[in-house]
C-alpha cells in the first residue's frame, strides 16, 4: 500500500478517476515503488491492485485522509515556492 500511495495520492489530488488499469503503465509508479509494491513496473498483482483501491477511498475527495492530503500538498508547494 505504501509503495503506491504517492502515485494515487496525485491522482486524487487531480481529481482523476483512479483505475487500476493505469498500473500497467510502467511510469505510473518509480522503479523504488514499484519495488516496495513487491511487482515489476507495470505489472500489478492483486494485492497491489487493492491497495489501490483501497488508497481511492481513503485518499479521494470526502474520503478520510482527503483534508491530510490537501493539507500535506499546500506544505509541499510552499516548500518548493520558498
Amino acid at each position: 500500500m505504501v509503495g503506491c500511495a504517492g502515485a494515487v495520492a496525485e491522482l486524487c489530488w487531480d481529481r482523476e478517476c483512479i483505475d487500476p488499469d493505469y498500473w500497467t503503465d510502467p511510469d505510473m509508479m518509480s522503479t523504488s515503488d514499484w519495488r516496495l509494491s513487491g511487482c515489476e513496473p507495470g505489472e500489478p498483482d492483486d494485492l497491489c491492485i487493492e491497495a489501490i483501491e483501497n488508497l481511492e477511498g481513503l485518499l479521494s475527495e470526502g474520503g478520510p485522509l482527503w483534508v491530510n492530503l490537501l493539507r500535506q500538498a499546500r506544505r509541499l508547494i510552499m516548500d518548493v515556492r520558498k
